[in-house]
């Protein structure tokens, strides 16, 4: 496939898909001249444009046919999130895993109470396992 095709369309349209799935309506043509013109600061807010600049790296870092691993894994992590999180955010990180609880919010309804994501002090254990495979 013509790697300009795929960086051109194809990544903003999974752009715009993922961000759709975490509560962001992205347009496709802000996505593109984003990803046309990533040193432009001028395109949209910081934080908008950090955040679609990290998802398109993370894309790009995954097409490099990295070996999923550890190490690689905190990669991606640290390309998807740089310049995103909160200091408590980055102070609730260990080197490779979150040392707290997160929790899941998958209603609008406040009384519908949250998922919790798996227990930090079995995340290493997990991915060990999982990274077997």
């Amino acid at each position: 496939m013509d790697k300009e095709f795929s960086k051109k369309i194809l990544f903003s349209q999974e752009i715009k898909f993922n961000n759709e799935i975490e509560g962001y309506n992205d347009d496709v043509e802000i996505i593109n001249e984003i990803v046309t013109n990533e040193k432009d600061k001028g395109i949209t807010s910081l934080e908008r444009r950090r955040r679609i600049v990290n998802l398109y790296r993370g894309y790009k870092y995954i097409l490099d046919n990295h070996d999923i691993n550890k190490d690689n894994l905190r990669k991606l992590y640290g390309i998807l999130s740089k310049g995103l999180l909160s200091k408590e955010d980055e102070q609730a990180m260990d080197f490779y895993y979150r040392l707290n609880k997160v929790y899941i919010q998958f209603s609008n309804n406040i009384q519908v109470p949250p998922d919790e994501g798996i227990d930090a002090t079995k995340i290493d254990e997990y991915m060990e396992d999982y990274l077997i495979i």
